[in-house]
């Protein structure tokens, strides 16, 4: 069976005291490790980083980011799908978005200072599962 990329919804209360957003769907239980992304403008892309093992979560912190996936049909000739899944994450509508092993993924911020968590259920160094495309070889970024 595939897994399939998903959204995790959040949500968010405002009241006089300010807003909180949650996400209380997000079972972290398999998360070990978390990191922090941003880009240098809004005009890079950050194209394409597949696993075969190693599923990811992306949180959209601040600002704006547009993600892109791609399953991987060959990893080691670097085929993909002919499908693209694009997802816009936006830090004022609290969601996660799952990876499942097995897709490339691939993003651009949208705003200045955005900020990308991502999370991981793998310990850095823990295995190597780190596959690297260029977005001219596997598949170009459209916008």
């Amino acid at each position: 069976m595939v897994l399939q990329p998903k959204i995790i919804q959040g949500g968010s209360h405002i009241d006089e005291r300010g807003t909180l957003q949650f996400l209380n769907d997000f079972d972290m239980k398999q998360v070990k490790r978390l990191y922090q992304t941003t880009n240098a403008t809004t005009s890079m892309v950050r194209a394409w980083m597949a696993h075969k093992i190693e599923s990811r979560w992306f949180f959209c912190a601040e600002g704006k980011f547009t993600v892109k996936l791609v399953r991987v049909l060959d990893f080691e000739k670097g085929l993909a799908s002919n499908e693209i899944i694009t997802y816009k994450l936006d830090s004022d509508n609290p969601q996660i978005l799952y990876i499942p092993p097995g897709y490339a993924s691939g993003f651009k911020t949208e705003v200045s200072n955005s900020k990308l968590l991502i999370f991981a259920d793998y310990a850095f160094g823990e295995i190597e599962d780190n596959f690297k495309f260029t977005t001219t070889d596997f598949l170009p970024w459209q916008s």
